[in-house]
């Protein structure tokens, strides 16, 4: 698998969706009064080696829909992909979005692929109505859910093993922001945020064709091969490009326009529904909860304090230290623990990255520092074992 492979994957998905569009054409045949209706990934044209097909058989009260269905279905099963279907009147789809948040996120990226397009404008055009008309509504039913999704899965930019689809940052909050801005509240994803956006979403294509399944969590294990195939050095730079990436969606979606207080969770909405329509970013919190020396907690994050001095030559532990012990060198390897509770081992890349030149540990579980050109990530080195 050529490192060069990256650069192909957005038109390999788009390749994948437009064969697919032709298969289930064939499948549909010259049928009138239905139509084939592409919804989620399948709808945005983002088909992953592993990806489902989210697909819906619209009809106008056709009373034998289910033969033609079962002639649709079948061959799809057959072929082995993942097939998650629905067939109902453009009516009952509208019923349906207005009951369940989940598809009606889905429907929002409706698209024809054959058949009648009268009932898949008729679709689109009435969900898209509906949730403008409760925007109030299913934004807090949004936000609520990204909190509930935050809290299971974390923030893709702090994760040694990050799910690249549920964890906050990652590939859902792409339709969250898509929803935002469907409902006529704020602008669309800007430029940084859709280039964060297909990185992460290239890193799970290139995850699905490493491991040969449908994978969102980014294991250890697969990290230094997904950094190959994504022409990349090595695992330490894919984590660090992908914290880049989350932090540019999830910052998009907490400073979305429409309200998010101060402590929100992250989502555009959490001040709804006051927030909406207004235009611009919300004021910062001023609140600055002090944590340690140099470190403060605000809106929800752990930053430097105004008065900190992140150049400083040694790292300062917040709490009471052992004795001194000797300090490895930089190009000694740096213990880390993953999600999953192993420990692995990974060698500092170069002594340039650390500040002394000569290691950060001054003493036994003493605070470890790694900068980097954008920020510093504070760690407990795990304690050395008796000898």
């Amino acid at each position: 698998m050529p490192g060069g492979r990256a650069a192909t994957f957005g038109a390999d998905r788009a390749r994948r969706a437009a064969e697919t569009d032709r298969w289930l054409a064939s499948l549909l045949g010259t049928e009138a009064g239905v139509a084939l209706v592409a919804v989620g990934g399948y709808g945005r044209r983002e088909l992953l080696p592993g990806s489902d097909l989210d697909v819906l058989l619209l009809h106008a009260g056709r009373p034998s829909i289910s033969g033609l269905a079962d002639r649709i279905w079948y061959p799809i099963w057959d072929s082995g992909a993942h097939l998650d279907h629905a067939v109902r009147t453009p009516r009952e789809g509208r019923e349906v979005a207005r009951a369940d948040l989940r598809a009606a996120l889905g429907m929002l990226h409706a698209r024809h692929v054959a058949g009648d397009p009268a009932l898949t404008a008729e679709l689109r055009s009435g969900v898209l109505a509906d949730w403008r008309a409760a925007a109030g509504t299913r934004l807090a039913e949004l936000r609520a859910m990204h909190v509930e999704r935050t809290e299971r899965s974390g923030e893709l930019a702090f994760l040694l093993e990050p799910d690249l689809k549920e964890a906050r940052g990652g590939l859902r909050d792409a339709g969250a922001i898509h929803a935002v801005a469907a409902a006529w509240v704020a602008p669309g994803p800007g430029p940084r945020v859709r280039a964060a956006q297909e990185f992460i979403l290239d890193t799970r294509h290139a995850l699905h064709e490493v491991t040969g399944r449908a994978a969102d969590r980014l294991v250890l294990q697969e990290q230094d091969e997904v950094a190959r195939v994504l022409d990349l050095a090595d695992a330490d730079v894919l984590l660090r490009r992908l914290a880049g990436a989350g932090r540019s969606r999830s910052a998009r979606a907490r400073l979305g326009p429409h309200g998010a207080g101060p402590q929100g969770a992250g989502l555009p909405g959490a001040g709804l529904p006051g927030g909406i329509g207004r235009r611009g970013p919300p004021p910062v919190s001023a609140h600055r909860r002090p944590l340690a020396e140099g470190l403060v907690e605000q809106d929800g994050e752990v930053v430097f304090a105004r008065s900190a001095e992140p150049t400083a030559r040694r790292c300062r532990s917040p709490g009471p230290m052992r004795p001194a012990m000797p300090s490895p060198p930089c190009s000694a390897p740096a213990r880390r623990r993953s999600a999953s509770g192993r420990r692995w081992t990974r060698r500092i890349s170069s002594p340039a990255s650390c500040r002394t030149g000569s290691g950060c540990a001054t003493a036994r579980n003493a605070i470890r520092c790694t900068p980097s050109p954008w920020t510093a990530t504070w760690s407990r080195r795990p304690p050395t074992p008796p000898r």
